[in-house]
């Protein structure tokens, strides 16, 4: 009875939480400072497979202009979730790729993954239509303070030219 009451429990609390991850809240000036690169790009190509009946993708990225670091000409992010025929995995808060898009990703380096994740999950990417500036329609997070309080998602420019001007005057 009482593995059965924690299964019930278990699965209560996955449903309640599984449509947005509760973040530590970090602002543009935050982002910008923290991230190891910060980079403007188009997403070549995504592939997907199938692991242990996860879905997996992994985002291959050519990069148009570098505003902070070193990251190579064409790099690629491997991440849990997507869509392999009628099979979908989706991680609340995790970034998924489309082929095609252009975005602004800021970056954390992994060293021993030998690659780059986005920093602050949905937080350090940046949909780019046009000169304007966007959040990921499908960003599910709940950031919070450092005191554990909830908090709006932060306000940003978003025409590409202002973004740009604040990004990279956090950097000074």
């Amino acid at each position: 009875m009482k593995h059965a009451l924690l299964s019930l429990f278990i699965v209560a609390l996955v449903s309640f939480s599984a449509h947005a991850a509760t973040v530590l809240h970090m602002d543009l000036k935050t982002l910008s400072k923290e991230a190891d690169a910060i980079v403007v790009v188009s997403v070549e190509d995504v592939q997907t497979e199938v692991k242990d009946g996860r879905v997996f993708s992994k985002a291959t990225f050519r990069t148009e202009d570098v505003w902070k670091g070193q990251p190579m000409d064409t790099f690629s992010i491997r991440y849990l979730g997507g869509r392999h025929g009628n099979l979908v995995t989706r991680v609340p808060g995790l970034p998924m790729f489309a082929e095609g898009s252009r975005e602004i990703l800021f970056l954390e380096s992994h060293p021993k993954h030998k690659g780059w994740a986005v920093l602050g999950l949905e937080q350090g990417r940046f949909v780019l239509k046009e000169d304007r500036v966007e959040r990921s329609p499908d960003a599910h997070l709940h950031p919070i303070s450092e005191d554990g309080k909830p908090v709006e998602m932060s306000e940003f420019p978003s025409d590409l030219k202002s973004f740009m001007a604040e990004v990279l005057g956090a950097n000074e």
